[in-house]
């Protein structure tokens, strides 16, 4: 498994989405959750991601009603996820 030196912070992670074009909403974070989520798209796959801004930890499901977690390796080989680790950690 791949590891990394830490996760992005609300702001750096915002940024990454909005360079890919993804919508990204902090109005729970903004009341005082720990939770971001934005919508991704990756070739043909998309899907909706919640990032736990205190932990880095993050979850969800794909188009396809795959669920995913950032806690497992089952997915670590597709493109998509190799993405999403990207996306939230440095």
């Amino acid at each position: 498994m791949q590891t990394f030196t830490r996760h992005r912070s609300i702001n750096e992670l915002k940024a990454e989405c909005k360079k890919r074009r993804w919508r990204f909403n902090q109005s729970e974070y903004n009341k005082g959750s720990d939770h971001v989520w934005f919508i991704f798209h990756v070739g043909r796959v998309s899907g909706k991601v919640f990032f736990n801004s205190f932990n880095g930890r993050f979850f969800g499901q794909i188009n396809n009603g795959t669920r995913f977690s950032s806690d497992e390796t089952t997915h670590e080989d597709k493109p998509w996820f190799k993405t999403l680790l990207a996306v939230a950690y440095v």
